[in-house]
C-alpha cells in the first residue's frame, strides 16, 4: 500500500500462529525494509538496510491467539510501534535509545516506500491477518 501522506497510524490484527513472524512494516526494496511482528510470545522489531538485517528489539509478550499491532509514522520517516492483547492496552516497543526508529535508510523519492503485512520464515507457511487499517487523522 502506497500511502497518501507521510503521517499516519497503521494497525492490524493478527493471528499467532505457526512458527513464522506476521506481522506489519515498510517495504523500500528487497535490501531496505523496517518490520514489527509477532512469533509465539515475542515481538520482534528489525530492519534491513542496505541488505544487513538488525534486530533492534525482542520484547517478550503474552501467548495470546491474537495480537494487535500498530505503527505510527511520523512524517514518512520516523516511526513507533505498539503491541496489546485487547486493543486498550498499548505497550510500546522500546529501541536501544527510546521508542522511534528513524527510517532515513527507506527510499522517500523515486520507488517510495510501502506499507502493509509481513510474513517472513517458512515459505510453505501463510500469515493469517483478521484486519488492516490505516487513519491519517491523527
Amino acid at each position: 500500500l502506497n500511502a497518501k501522506t507521510g503521517t499516519y497510524i497503521l494497525k492490524a490484527e493478527v493471528e499467532n500462529i505457526g512458527s513464522s513472524l506476521k506481522g506489519i512494516g515498510l517495504y523500500g526494496s528487497a535490501k531496505n525494509i523496517l518490520a514489527f511482528g509477532i512469533n509465539g510470545s515475542k515481538a520482534l522489531l528489525y530492519q534491513i538496510r542496505n541488505g544487513e538485517k538488525q534486530l533492534l528489539s525482542e520484547t517478550s509478550i503474552p501467548l495470546s491467539k491474537k495480537v494487535f499491532l500498530k505503527m505510527e509514522s511520523l512524517k514518512g520517516r520516523y516511526f513507533r510501534f505498539y503491541w496489546s492483547t485487547d486493543q486498550t492496552n498499548w505497550v510500546p516497543v522500546k529501541i536501544q535509545t527510546g521508542y522511534s526508529v528513524d527510517g532515513n535508510f527507506l527510499p522517500q523519492w523515486g520507488v517510495a516506500m510501502r506499507t502493509g503485512l509481513i510474513v517472513d520464515g517458512n515459505k510453505d507457511e501463510a500469515g493469517l491477518f483478521s484486519s488492516f487499517q490505516i487513519n491519517y487523522s491523527f
